[in-house]
């Protein structure tokens, strides 16, 4: 690295076709790619327990689930394990599925999200398959939709964000522009963040 900077010192760290970099205070500095791959080792050299490295998704589908499961699958997604693969610095669940839109048996692992839910993509089609079981967000420690959640959760959710939203009202009420985009902070984090960094108390 260029910088002084230890790559714990970043507020984040940016990989993509130029290269890595790490961003602090808004800047950018360069990160050598020795660098970035000792701080992220390939998964698959780490001994995780966990996971099973696979070369690529085909030899999943392939070697790594029967044949008697592939030929009674339905459109439900099925759980057949966790996988690594080349050049991943983690591991991840794979579903075992039945393509609504072609009828292809696929096997895929959660991805991004569609409003509030993950999904799954048929990579014959493209067709994505909702996941809504609450199951499956719990299986990997991820955020739960809240409508997943039982109806005792709904209500305490909804009270955090009413007092996120009057906290952000209060911040705005100062002067100070808020806006929460495409839902990846909550409210209340952004309230929390803003009111830290102008040293608010209420």
């Amino acid at each position: 690295m260029e910088s002084d900077l230890n790559l714990n010192d970043f507020e984040y760290t940016i990989s993509d076709s130029d290269g890595f970099r790490g961003v602090k205070d808004g800047k950018e500095y360069p990160i050598t790619e020795e660098e970035w791959q000792r701080i992220h080792p390939e998964h698959r050299n780490t001994e995780c327990k966990e996971c099973v490295f696979v070369q690529d998704v085909q030899t999943l589908l392939t070697f790594m689930v029967p044949r008697e499961k592939k030929e009674q699958v339905g459109s439900r997604p099925e759980f057949v394990g966790k996988f690594t693969m080349l050049n991943w610095t983690g591991h991840s669940s794979f579903y075992l599925f039945r393509c609504g839109g072609c009828d292809t048996v696929v096997v895929d692992y959660p991805h991004g999200y569609r409003g509030n839910f993950m999904y799954l993509r048929c990579d014959k089609c493209r067709g994505e398959t909702i996941l809504k079981s609450k199951e499956i967000y719990e299986r990997d420690k991820l955020f739960v939709p809240v409508v997943l959640r039982p109806r005792k959760e709904h209500w305490k959710f909804a009270k955090r964000t009413a007092e996120a939203l009057e906290g952000l009202g209060k911040i705005e009420n100062m002067g100070v522009r808020t806006m929460v985009v495409n839902g990846n902070e909550s409210s209340e984090t952004l309230s929390k963040r803003i009111r830290n960094f102008f040293g608010l108390k209420f």
